[in-house]
């Protein structure tokens, strides 16, 4: 699961469509001395990106799904688990943010961000 983690992160700089990566791979490619064949610029890249990433971080998913055990049913887990301060370790405290109202200020940051993704997403 870490490693499906970190790689889905990776994808998700690739596959999005504010990222700096995809905007300068877009001018990179367009301003190539060979043109490849059928490559309009942004759009024709995210057709590309989007479906593999999603593709490739469904079948790392699907992957880390089936491999190693439930760590309920991990019997070294479970021994360990004994020391109080890997417990600790491992599961910190009980804090949540399960309930709790978010301000104002942090809907507003959201609705701004995802506003963004559309704007530059419409117009490449």
């Amino acid at each position: 699961p870490m490693a499906a983690a970190s790689i889905s992160s990776q994808m998700g700089i690739i596959a999005s469509p504010v990222s700096v990566a995809v905007v300068s791979l877009t001018a990179l490619l367009l301003n190539a001395n060979h043109k490849l064949a059928g490559f309009d610029g942004y759009i024709n890249l995210l057709q590309i990106t989007i479906p593999s990433t999603l593709f490739g971080v469904l079948c790392i998913g699907i992957f880390s799904w089936f491999r190693g055990k439930d760590l309920d049913k991990d019997e070294v887990f479970q021994e360990k688990l004994k020391d109080p301060e890997f417990k600790k370790y491992v599961y910190g405290d009980s804090k949540t943010l399960l309930g709790v109202k978010l301000p104002k200020s942090n809907w507003v940051a959201m609705w701004i961000f995802l506003g963004a993704i559309a704007l530059v997403a419409l117009l490449g």
